[in-house]
């Protein structure tokens, strides 16, 4: 018996019966041995096979070639992404008649629009260039953990509100957006996301000290050793990104059992490695290429979803579509604009108000999912770019080398450029302030 023949016998002969009249020799087939015998002798003759895919629309041709290229997987999501539609149906092929695979890539676009148009109103898309900001602000972060200025939480292991707002007042331009009244961790996106980066990363212990790896970057910067740091918080991160988006609920729920956050994380950087460079890629369009692309992620480790969306329960269903923007897209906005954007490796547009273009009205809510609801651009920049495996090595937008201070004979130091906050915090661990600009060693 042939494989196919194998397969066939585990239909009933009513299913057998619908493929022998597809096939177009129905008349007279009866028995469920003799309609798998027409179904195999039209699959597994090379010219009648010809003749059946011949027929075929020609989506329907481009679905069963996707599906061969992909270990025999269909992904009606990712077809309908690239293509638009689903085909009338699928048929089984031989490997000489599948189309070729059209592979789908993101073009970008080289300059942010000024605006972007909701509801009738105009919003200005402001631009965040991170790369210089985003290193500098990380050692700002391992500077203060190596000086022992932060503490943490013993129940969460997140920096606690006075923390969060020292690392805040040392950021070289703050936070994404203006400060809140208060100052958490819940409501800031850089300090929260240099801390969970950093521990996730294994730059800084349970403990609150910097690790070995940390420490041997603060003194460093060796950008190898940061890739090790990198590569290591997306496989073993296990801070779950979900909880960033506060309107979601459901997470810690009976019954609800959601998949390990590396396993998500893993698909999303995957996926942003095969983004070009230096190109500004709109929010939907790398959605749809996560889609096209097979990089899609499952959230829920159960046949049904726990998750609501808003306040109430019973108004916070949500349909595939809006179950992929809230879970999925917004996850996605948390990975790029919470730890990609703050550690430098992408650059971001996004509306600084009170926006998002989900609409939270349909679940009873006023509120914005998340504090990453206004991101609508990223571009990867020369930092990424190492960090993704999209380049053998990193140099810097900006050169780093550039005269600071002088030292006399007395010991005073004298600085002869403004210095950065992780600078300014080294210069003050070594000397005492006697001057403007003027620092005593001892």
């Amino acid at each position: 018996m042939t494989t196919l023949a194998a397969a066939l016998e585990r239909w009933n002969s009513d299913v057998l019966m619908k493929y022998v009249a597809l096939l177009g020799a129905g008349k007279g087939v009866t028995r469920k041995a003799e309609r798998i015998e027409v179904v195999c002798r039209h699959l597994l003759d090379k010219e009648r096979l010809r003749r059946v895919w011949q027929q075929l629309d020609p989506v329907a041709q481009q679905a069963v070639s996707n599906a061969y290229h992909h270990d025999g997987v269909f992904d009606s999501q990712a077809f309908v992404a690239q293509y638009g539609q689903l085909p009338p149906r699928p048929h089984p092929l031989l490997a000489d008649l599948a189309l070729p695979v059209e592979r789908f890539q993101l073009e970008g676009v080289e300059a942010l629009p000024a605006t972007v148009q909701h509801y009738r109103a105009a919003y200005p898309i402001l631009e965040a260039e991170t790369e210089t900001v985003g290193r500098t602000d990380l050692l700002t972060y391992l500077q203060l953990v190596e000086q022992g200025a932060l503490k943490w939480s013993e129940k969460n292991r997140e920096l606690t509100a006075a923390s969060v707002r020292k690392v805040m007042s040392n950021l070289v331009m703050g936070d994404f957006y203006e400060e809140p009244d208060t100052v958490t961790g819940r409501t800031v996106v850089r300090p929260f996301g240099l801390d969970m980066f950093a521990q996730g990363a294994g730059l800084v212990t349970n403990a609150g000290k910097l690790s070995p790896a940390g420490r041997q970057y603060l003194q460093t910067q060796d950008p190898y050793l940061f890739l090790e740091a990198f590569e290591r918080w997306v496989e073993e991160g296990k801070f779950d990104e979900l909880t960033r988006i506060k309107e979601l609920n459901g997470l810690n729920a009976r019954g609800t059992r959601l998949t390990p956050p590396a396993s998500r994380r893993e698909k999303v950087i995957e996926a942003l490695s095969w983004c070009p460079t230096h190109r500004w890629i709109y929010y939907q369009d790398f959605y749809r290429a996560v889609k096209i692309w097979q990089f899609d992620f499952e959230v829920e480790a159960t046949a049904w979803s726990n998750l609501y969306a808003g306040p109430y329960k019973e108004y916070g269903t949500m349909d595939d579509g809006s179950y992929w923007k809230i879970v999925k897209g917004l996850y996605i906005n948390a990975i790029i604009m919470e730890y990609l954007a703050t550690i430098g490796a992408v650059d971001i547009g996004y509306v600084a108000e009170e926006f998002s273009f989900i609409d939270s009205s349909v679940h009873y809510t006023d509120e914005r999912f998340s504090l990453h609801d206004g991101l609508l651009y990223f571009r990867i920049n020369n930092w990424g770019a190492f960090l993704l495996g999209q380049a053998d090595g990193y140099t810097p937008a900006q050169p780093p080398q550039r005269a600071l201070f002088t030292v006399d004979n007395g010991l005073q130091v004298r600085l002869v450029a403004d210095l950065r906050p992780n600078e300014q915090l080294q210069l003050e661990a070594m000397a005492i302030p006697v001057g403007e600009k003027v620092y005593q060693l001892d």
